[in-house]
Order: structure tokens, then C-alpha cells, then sequence
């Protein structure tokens, strides 16, 4: 009865949360895009290249939110008022010494790069790293509160507020300084309405005992994020080396445009997704069959938004980014396909997690590490393309991965895994042949994506809503409890 009765409290609170989330993550990220839509128009793929060369501070930034210690406390499942003190003064240690080592080496990276302006951009931006270490805590006392309307204020303003500055000052001429400015401003107006929003202050207390009970756990964790932060810069670099600042900026604009969608789909299902099985767990209460109506809905709505996006990307970027951009087609389009995975490796990384198994998470990252650089070697000799090819190549191989790492930590089988999976991401690519099919022949583009986008969905929910039906009621009768390992 007890149990029952939680269970009922944790589904209420999750609607409420996935609202606020979905909110929070569709209204921040439509904002995003459009901001870096209207800045694409107004500045070149070189100003977006000298600003991908610097994205190794905000990267950093996020993988200390994102990663670590925060999830090592989000995992506790309550908040903790000495520990969070605790794990905040390390953070901003932290955060202090890699700011001290960005500031060190941005010379010698200008050097590299032949371009002296990245060395004051460097400088500006390695300030981001204190900002994101001073709002870390209330995000995470946010989160495990599901209290994410707060969440939500806060991010939309910021990215409101900033993103306006960005396209005024790139009106008035200030070039790549314009995208440099929002980055800088976004981070400082976090932490002035975290502050003013959130009522959390931290003790004057640093307990190293706690500390080191949580860094067994988030250590790997930040490893891990660290790991993606120096392989994407490895990119940006050996690009720059072998085709130019140009590439650099169709390669940081082609991903982040693909992984827009991507991550605010991950965001909302993580934030919601992994407090909620935490305190099912934490409460004696299965959450596999949670976990496997989670992969089924994702995967039903990730993959057709992916695929259908795939098909118009040839109109679509030269109807909204203009013809300065059409060399970034082929590229995006790959990497389209490459990021329809994400969320899927995003739920199945928060199982491991969960388990206690950072291990086999740093171990996932350190398998994907050595098949990205593998991919990246012999690829960057072959063409600009072949790159993001070795990228998709590397996406496929960390969903395998992970879908076995999760089966060996927990109850979750891999066969379950890929009927959640594989048959949505079939279904979207026959509903896209089937529309080739179709010669709508009509004059405008915009009206050509919209009747294509209603055609599509029509022909998408025959194939896949059959699907997503057997699979719940699949779970819902129970077949998927008798779980065994492989």
C-alpha cells in the first residue's frame, strides 16, 4: 500500500516535471536555434570557426554541470545542505585551477592556430568555467526537488537576455566578439538569478570524508565528460590544421544544429528520467519497466524528427541560413542521423549510473574514445566528409556498447533494448522512402516542408503507432518483468 502510494506521488510528480522540463527544454533550445539562426545570417562560417576553436571553455563548463559530482549527488537522492557546501567549494577549486590553465595556454594556442584573436577569446571565455561552478548547486537542489518552472525562468531569461545582446552587437559590427558577448553574458546571468531565485547559500564547512565517498563515484563520471570535451576539441583542431577556419565553422555549425534537438530532448528526459528511477530505487520499487516505456516513447518521437529533418535539410538550410551556408549540407545530414541516438545512449548511460557502475560508464567512454580517434585518423587523410561518416560509425558502435554495459549491470535485457529501438528508426526511414515517392511539385519551399512535414507524420504514425502500442502493452501485462540477464 505504502508503496502504491509512492509510486502514485512519483507519477504525479513527473508529469508536473516533464511539463516544466519540456517547457524549459523546448522553449530554451527553439530560442537557441533561433538566435543562432539570425547570427549565421549576420556573420560568416569563419567567425563561427574562431568561436568553435574557443567552445573548449563552455565544454569544460558543462562537463563539470552535466557530469561528476552533481550526479553523484542527484544519485543520494535527497539534497544534502553540508555535502552540497562541501562539493561546492571543490567545484569552484576546480574551476579555478582550469581557469588558470586556459588563461596559461591560450597563447601558445593562438600560436597553433595562426590566429592571434583567439588568445584575448580564450582569455574572456575561461571566466565561464567560475560562473558554471558558482550555479552548480542550486541546479542540482532544483533537480532533485523536480522543481524544474524555477529551472526553466532561469535558463530562458538567460538565453532571452544574451541572445538579444549577441544579434545587437553583431548588428553594430563587432563580428565574432557578437558570439563571444552571449556566451560570456548567458553564463554571468545564470548565476545572478540561480542567487536571486534559488534560497540555497553554502555552510562554512568542507567535510573531505563526504567528499571522498562521493569522488569514487563522480570522478568517473567527470573523466568521462572531460574525455568528450578533449576529443571534440581534438577535431576542431586537426579540421583547422588540414582545411582551414571555414571547415571549422561548417563543422561547428553543422553540430550544433543537429544536436539542438538532440540535447533538449536528452535534457528533459534526464532531468526527469533520473531522480525519478533514483527514488523508485532508493524506495524498493522496480523501475526497469519504467525505464523500457521511457526508451519507447523516446524512441518514437526521436527518430522521425531526425529522419524527416534529414530529407528536407537541402531546402531548409538554404531557406533559413541562406546560400553561404549550402556547403554544410552533406555534413549535417550525417551527423542528423549520428545524433538520432543520442537520447537512446543518454537513457541507457543513466541505467549505469543508477547501478553504481561508473566504472562501466568511464570504460564505454575510454571503447568509444579509441574507435572515434581510429575513425578521425583515417578519415581526416580521406576528405572533410568522410569525417562526420567516422563520427556515425563511432554513434552506432557506443550504442552496441552501452546497450551491453547496461544488460550486464542491471536486469535490462539487450534483446528489449533494440525492439524499443530499432523498429521507430525502420518505421522513419520507410515513411521517408515512401515520400520520395510522393512529387508534391509544389513552387514554395516553406509550403513544400510543411504539406511534406503532414504527409510524412500521416504515413510515420501507421507504420510505428502498431509498434509502440504491442510494446506497452507488452510491459503493461507484464511480460517484461520475468527479466533475466544474458
Amino acid at each position: 500500500m505504502k508503496s502504491d502510494m509512492l509510486n502514485e506521488k512519483l507519477r504525479k510528480d513527473r508529469r508536473s516535471s516533464i511539463k516544466w522540463s519540456a517547457i524549459d527544454g523546448f522553449f530554451s533550445q527553439a530560442l537557441q536555434f533561433i538566435i543562432i539562426i539570425i547570427l549565421a545570417r549576420l556573420l560568416t562560417p569563419n567567425d563561427f570557426g574562431l568561436v568553435g576553436v574557443v567552445s573548449i571553455v563552455p565544454l569544460i563548463a558543462n562537463a563539470f554541470i552535466d557530469g561528476g559530482m552533481s550526479s553523484a549527488l542527484i544519485r543520494k537522492g535527497y539534497f544534502n545542505n553540508r555535502l552540497a557546501s562541501t562539493v561546492f567549494y571543490f567545484n569552484i577549486i576546480m574551476a579555478l585551477f582550469i581557469f588558470s590553465i586556459v588563461f596559461f595556454l591560450a597563447d601558445d594556442i593562438s600560436i597553433y592556430m595562426g590566429k592571434p584573436i583567439i588568445k584575448t577569446m580564450l582569455e574572456v571565455s575561461s571566466f565561464i568555467v567560475i560562473f558554471s561552478a558558482l550555479e552548480m548547486m542550486q541546479r542540482v537542489k532544483l533537480t532533485l526537488e523536480l522543481n524544474f518552472r524555477t529551472q526553466a525562468i532561469i535558463t530562458i531569461f538567460s538565453i532571452l537576455i544574451s541572445g538579444i545582446t549577441g544579434i545587437i552587437l553583431a548588428l553594430l559590427g563587432f563580428g565574432v566578439w557578437a558570439l563571444v558577448s552571449q556566451q560570456f553574458i548567458n553564463a554571468i546571468l545564470r548565476v545572478v538569478f540561480s542567487f536571486l531565485l534559488v534560497k540555497w547559500l553554502p555552510l562554512k564547512v568542507f567535510d573531505t570524508h563526504e567528499l571522498k565517498e562521493l569522488f569514487g563515484f563522480g570522478s568517473k563520471l567527470l573523466v568521462s565528460n572531460l574525455l568528450d570535451v578533449g576529443f571534440n576539441y581534438i577535431y576542431i583542431l586537426l579540421i583547422n590544421k588540414h582545411y582551414g577556419i571555414h571547415k571549422v565553422g561548417i563543422f561547428t555549425q553543422s553540430k550544433r544544429l543537429s544536436e539542438v534537438p538532440a540535447i533538449t530532448i536528452s535534457t528533459i528526459i534526464r532531468r526527469v528520467n533520473y531522480p525519478l528511477i533514483c527514488k523508485l530505487k532508493n524506495n524498493g520499487i522496480n523501475y526497469i519497466n519504467e525505464f523500457y516505456k521511457t526508451l519507447n516513447s523516446v524512441s518514437f518521437v526521436v527518430f522521425p524528427l531526425f529522419i524527416f529533418v534529414f530529407y528536407i535539410s537541402p531546402n531548409m538550410i538554404n531557406l533559413v541560413l541562406g546560400d553561404k551556408w549550402l556547403g554544410m549540407i552533406d555534413s549535417y545530414k550525417i551527423l542528423l542521423i549520428s545524433f538520432s541516438f543520442y537520447p537512446i545512449n543518454s537513457l541507457l548511460t543513466n541505467v549505469l549510473q543508477l547501478e553504481g557502475r561508473s566504472d562501466l560508464y568511464l570504460y564505454s567512454k575510454i571503447i568509444n574514445k579509441i574507435f572515434l580517434f581510429s575513425f578521425l585518423m583515417v578519415s581526416i587523410t580521406l576528405g572533410f566528409k568522410y569525417i562526420f561518416y567516422g563520427i556515425l560509425l563511432t554513434t552506432i558502435s557506443e550504442f552496441i556498447i552501452n546497450g551491453i554495459f547496461t544488460s550486464i549491470s542491471s536486469d535490462i535485457r539487450k534483446n528489449k533494448i533494440l525492439q524499443s529501438v530499432i523498429p521507430y528508426f525502420i518505421a522513419s526511414i520507410l515513411s521517408t522512402l515512401i515520400l520520395t515517392l510522393i512529387d508534391l511539385n509544389i513552387k514554395y519551399v516553406s509550403i513544400d516542408i510543411l504539406v511534406s512535414f503532414i504527409i510524412y507524420i500521416v504515413i510515420y504514425i501507421l507504420l510505428a503507432m502498431p509498434i509502440k502500442i504491442f510494446n506497452i502493452k507488452k510491459i503493461n501485462n507484464g511480460k517484461y518483468e520475468k527479466y533475466t540477464k544474458y
